[in-house]
């Protein structure tokens, strides 16, 4: 019976990986169970189950990366109470892109990335039925990925960039800091040479406008005095602008000056290194200078 089967991790699992030819109806049921049912006999079996979706991937990539959102679905609201008006990140939390993390099914998140990122080297319609699902979605988690598969082939989705980037803006995604956020700078600075220059305007507009929670916190002094913290004021405008690199912000009318004037005010600054994991669960972290 499966029940006894179960009872022999390594036969089980075995089992499963040889059904995903002929039944991968049957594999994703029991590969889903695993994750919504962590007791005693899915207790840490990352191993087991980080092997299975692994497989799960390389012979069916469309099913198993549909399988993949499930799984960070699955893990959010096993973690919180979702709140769908504000930005969240409470699956894969500890994950770090490009790295060999495996906390927390670290794997299944990178390969979930891999099999995004081919699609969209590929330009599998995958990836753009997947940006038109979810482009407007809160979970960071998500959204992360199709920034991450932007970033490996953006040309052919400039446009898709474009209204993602002014989708995220509309949540305020752009005004904190974060691993997807230094993504996005990447990627600013990966296509703003080849952008039009109306493209460029619409960029250029979001990030004039943009303002941390920090910059414009209030805080009382020793004598009890209400102060702004204006020596932060425009820190965040200014590392997506440097991010934009110097010569290109230099050729826009609406940058030049504003450029200018940060630069003699935060002088040259470091090279941005993608941040330590940030956790976003509906309230959202000060900017990190």
């Amino acid at each position: 019976s499966k029940e006894s089967l179960k009872k022999n991790k390594f036969t089980f699992f075995k089992i499963l990986e040889d059904t995903i030819q002929f039944d991968i109806d049957f594999t994703i049921k029991e590969f889903l169970e695993c994750i919504e049912k962590p007791i005693n006999l899915y207790s840490n079996l990352d191993y087991e189950v980080e092997r299975l979706f692994d497989e799960m991937a390389k012979l069916k990539p469309h099913e198993s990366f549909d399988v993949g959102i499930e799984v960070i679905n699955i893990m959010s609201k096993k973690r919180y109470d979702i709140d769908e008006q504000n930005l969240y990140d409470s699956a894969f939390t500890f994950h770090e892109h490009k790295s060999d993390s495996v906390i927390n099914h670290g794997n299944i998140y990178s390969t979930i990335i891999g099999l995004c990122e081919k699609f969209s080297k590929d330009d599998d319609s995958k990836f753009k039925t997947f940006i038109n699902d979810y482009s407007d979605s809160y979970s960071i988690t998500i959204l992360k990925i199709i920034v991450y598969a932007f970033y490996v082939n953006p040309i052919p989705y400039i446009d898709d960039i474009i209204d993602f980037l002014k989708r995220f803006e509309s949540k305020g995604g752009l005004r904190y800091d974060g691993q997807i956020q230094y993504w996005i700078k990447k990627l600013l600075g990966k296509i703003y040479p080849v952008l039009t220059q109306y493209q460029k305007d619409v960029v250029n507009t979001i990030i004039l406008n943009l303002v941390s929670e920090y910059e414009t916190c209030i805080y009382k002094d020793s004598q009890g005095k209400k102060k702004h913290n204006m020596s932060s004021y425009g820190f965040l405008k200014y590392s997506y602008l440097r991010a934009l690199t110097e010569a290109e912000v230099l050729k826009q009318d609406s940058l030049r000056k504003v450029y200018q004037e940060l630069q003699r005010k935060f002088g040259v600054i470091q090279q941005e290194r993608e941040p330590n994991i940030v956790r976003i669960t509906g309230v959202h972290p000060l900017l990190n200078r």
